[in-house]
This record gives structure tokens, C-alpha cells and sequence, in this order.
């Protein structure tokens, strides 16, 4: 648990708060380690919620796809395009 609470101070993953612990979505634990870190720090200081939002949403900007889909397709250029512009809302 300490190497995860790590990598979440440094901006690698993101946790939502549920019945008062952190909880780290299994969506983005579908990812290699640097690509999510990649995608975490382009979301910004989007809050939590909107950052789980963007990784199960499918988005148009990805053909229909959510961004596990995305990744495992080789878009990764893409999804960080999408994650810049969700990162600014």
C-alpha cells in the first residue's frame, strides 16, 4: 500500500475517496505503469471524480473507445490530446 500512496503524491494514479479510504479505479490499473502516469499528470488538477469519469467514459475524440481500449490500440497520442482538453474543463 505505501508503494501506491507513493505513486499517488507523485501524480502516477489517482484515488476517489469511498466510505472514507482512498479507492484506486481498476481502470487505470488496466494500464502500464507510465502510460497511466502519463495520462494522470495531462488530466492536471482535475478532480478525482472527473478523472474516473474520463477513464470509463468512451469518448468520441476515440472512436467510441474509453481509454483502456484506446491504449490497447496504440492511441496513446490521442488519448493524451483528450486528456490536455478534459484536464482544462
Amino acid at each position: 500500500m505505501q508503494a501506491v500512496n507513493a505513486a499517488s503524491k507523485r501524480g502516477e494514479i489517482f484515488s476517489v475517496w469511498a466510505d472514507g479510504k482512498p479507492w484506486y479505479p481498476r481502470d487505470g490499473l488496466k494500464l502500464d505503469r507510465s502510460q497511466l502516469a502519463r495520462i494522470n499528470r495531462t488530466l492536471g488538477n482535475a478532480d478525482p471524480s472527473s478523472k474516473l469519469l474520463f477513464f470509463q467514459r468512451k469518448h468520441g475524440a476515440l472512436r467510441g473507445r474509453v481509454v483502456a481500449e484506446a491504449v490497447a490500440d496504440g492511441d496513446l497520442d490521442d488519448i493524451l490530446r483528450l486528456a490536455m482538453a478534459w484536464g482544462r474543463t
